[in-house]
Order: C-alpha cells, then sequence, then structure tokens
C-alpha cells in the first residue's frame, strides 16, 4: 500500500476513502464536527497501521473540515436534537450539557441548545420513567423520599427542583402538561 500522507498532504485516494468512510459514520450516527474528527482519525489508524498520528488527524481534520462546511454535520443542529432527547428521557440541563462537551460541542452551541431545555418537564419525565414522586407506588415515607431525592440529584438536579418534584401531588405533574411519550 503506497504512503498515504505525503509532504504535499494527504493524497486524493486516502481522502477519497475518509470521505466513505464519514458518510457510512454520518448516515448512522449524530455527531459533531469535533467527535467525526475523532472518528476518521481513529479508523485511518486502523486502515494505515504505519500512518504517524499527525498524519491521521490532518486526514481527519480536513473529512470533517469538509463534511462540516457542506452542511453535513453542524454541531448547532446535533446540540438542539440531543437536548431535545434528553429531556424526554429525563436528562438535565447539566448532564446534558456534559454530554455535549465531551462529544466536542462548542460552548456556545452548547448555550444555546441548552437555553431551550426545561429542568422540570426533564425532572418530571425522570420520576415518570424511575415511579418517584407523582409516580411512587405507596406511601412518602421519608426514608422513600430521601432515596428518591437522591437519584433525582445524581441526575443532575437543583435541590430546589428535587424537593418540588418529590412533593408534587400527581395531579399537578400531569397538569404541567406532562408527555406521554416519556413513559418507559
Amino acid at each position: 500500500m503506497s504512503d498515504p500522507v505525503n509532504e504535499a498532504g494527504p493524497d486524493a485516494r486516502t481522502m477519497a476513502w475518509a470521505a466513505r468512510s464519514a458518510a457510512d459514520y454520518v448516515g448512522k450516527y449524530a455527531t459533531s464536527r469535533a467527535n467525526l474528527e475523532k472518528v476518521i482519525a481513529r479508523r485511518a489508524k486502523r486502515r494505515y497501521p504505519d500512518i504517524e498520528d499527525g498524519q491521521a488527524r490532518e486526514i481527519a481534520r480536513r473529512t470533517a473540515q469538509f463534511f462540516a462546511d457542506n452542511s453535513l454535520v453542524d454541531d448547532a443542529t446535533f446540540a438542539a436534537a440531543k437536548v431535545r432527547s434528553g429531556v424526554r428521557k429525563g436528562h438535565s440541563r447539566r448532564r446534558i450539557a456534559m454530554g455535549l462537551s465531551a462529544k466536542g460541542v462548542e460552548a456556545q452551541a452548547i448555550d444555546e441548545a441548552i437555553g431551550e431545555a426545561d429542568d422540570l418537564a426533564a425532572a418530571l419525565n425522570f420520576a415518570k420513567r424511575r415511579r418517584l414522586g407523582p409516580w411512587r407506588r405507596g406511601d412518602a415515607e421519608p426514608d422513600l423520599m430521601r432515596k428518591e431525592a437522591a437519584a433525582l440529584g445524581r441526575n443532575g438536579f437543583s435541590g430546589d427542583l428535587v424537593r418540588k418534584v418529590i412533593r408534587m401531588p400527581q395531579a399537578e405533574a400531569e397538569d404541567f402538561g406532562f408527555e406521554a411519550s416519556a413513559s418507559p
């Protein structure tokens, strides 16, 4: 196999392979630009075992840039979709933001997307999925309420919001506009 990267940069054959590989990945998974770079660099190292790290990163950078320039990956759209999905799953704004940051989404795109998230809706979705607070079975014993509060707290919700959800009657939670699509 010929050298995939020379002094002039990656050769056309290598870039064509990288574009196909990126298209395959983007076709299967929603992703951020930074995550696409990581994936392509990792795949380049696997395909070309003798390639240097810098060369693999250059192939990945050029490929991700091409995909971003042609609107095939868009961090803002990716972040907005992850926020909507996270709220439906019952994830707090904090947890969603950490996940987006781990995927390489820039802070500005995270802030814009996360601004639309409703932590109360997410907390109610989480409580519904786990049968906490308004959806608990049985009486609200102090030990059980502490355990429920701890579960919500571990998911990234604030103390005030945790107390509100744990003590909320089911009728009020359902009046809030709880989405049936969030059920387990």
